[in-house]
């Protein structure tokens, strides 16, 4: 799944959409609220949480036993006075401190909810609502578009079918992306480095990277071909 700085990142990067050099700046509640209005599209249009249940588990992203769910700072702010259905998450063991916290992001705070049984939709996280698509970022910094979450695509039953996708969710987590990651640089780096890693490895492999393009079409966002030399920065746990 995916992850969150703020005062103390002033790195400076190139904005997807042409805004230019900026740095990482505090959503208003009003903002937050519409993006969230904006993320109210269902992913399909039937229980997508039942083929989970049909695979034997509980709905993938509502539990910690895949990944641990993050949120930004300044969305654990509004939602921690709002709701009682997050908490923060701490690791159990040695190994989860490891896996997990040595890897923490400046502008993550990990969390964890009731569960699927106790949702209360209206305060679902920013990474709830836009799972299982995730940013490609291309070697300019730009977004060309969504993927599966990389790591959930041998386990999310709609990474399989990806036509099942509803075009309106798609286009409100494309909005919501290229919105995420003006606002969170530390996000866009991220993201830019794993789209690297992404394309070094296809490349070995000769296959293509299929998503979403910004139109919301399914296609081939990168052809077969060798991917870039450069390795990326490994990426941080869902």
């Amino acid at each position: 799944m995916s992850t969150q700085a703020f005062s103390s990142l002033s790195r400076k990067v190139t904005s997807p959409i042409g805004m230019g050099m900026m740095t990482t700046r505090i959503p208003t509640t009003e903002e937050i609220e519409r993006i969230y209005r904006l993320l109210d599209e269902p992913a399909v249009d039937f229980d997508c949480g039942k083929l989970c249940f049909e695979e034997g588990r509980g709905p993938l992203c509502c539990t910690t036993d895949e990944a641990v769910p993050s949120v930004y700072r300044w969305e654990w702010r509004y939602l921690r006075t709002r709701t009682d259905m997050w908490t923060r998450w701490r690791p159990r063991n040695d190994w989860e401190r490891r896996q997990f916290m040595d890897a923490k992001l400046e502008c993550d705070t990990y969390v964890k909810c009731k569960g699927a049984a106790s949702c209360e939709r209206r305060y679902r996280s920013f990474v709830c609502r836009v799972f299982p698509l995730e940013p490609y970022i291309e070697n300019d910094w730009s977004m060309s578009g969504v993927i599966f979450n990389t790591d959930f695509l041998e386990t999310c039953p709609l990474a399989k079918t990806p036509r099942k996708l509803r075009p309106e969710f798609v286009s409100a987590v494309t909005q919501a992306w290229q919105w995420l990651i003006e606002i969170e640089p530390e996000m866009h780096e991220v993201y830019r480095d794993w789209s690297q890693v992404l394309r070094r490895r296809t490349g070995q492999l000769n296959q293509p990277i299929r998503g979403f393009d910004l139109e919301g079409n399914w296609a081939v966002l990168r052809q077969k071909r060798p991917g870039p030399s450069r390795k990326g920065r490994p990426r941080p746990p869902r």
